[in-house]
């Protein structure tokens, strides 16, 4: 879907500069101005994705801080008296079965 949004783009960016599509687009091949055309779209394309992956590490590193400052360290820790260790166990098995 992105991919045709761009040839949209593409195309209409030839139409601002030839009146024909067409021919337009022969002229910039012929002049070998579609590769330069195609390299600043992957470039920003790549720079999306980069900016993408940025945000998406540093909210997982604050979710990771959050988890592990949160409390959570002590439930994890936190020693269950047997007869709820055992009622655990006996939920696990009938879920399981």
């Amino acid at each position: 879907m992105k991919l045709k949004r761009k040839i949209d783009e593409l195309e209409a960016l030839v139409l601002v500069r030839f009146s024909d599509l067409e021919e337009g687009l022969k002229r910039i091949i012929a002049r070998g101005e579609i590769v330069s055309i195609l390299k600043e779209e992957l470039d920003c394309v790549r720079g999306e994705k980069k900016e993408l992956l940025n945000r998406l590490m540093a909210r997982d590193f604050e979710t990771f801080q959050t988890y592990t400052a949160g409390g959570q360290e002590e439930a994890v820790g936190e020693d269950l008296k047997p007869e709820e260790d055992a009622d655990m166990a006996g939920e696990v098995f009938a879920v399981k079965s």
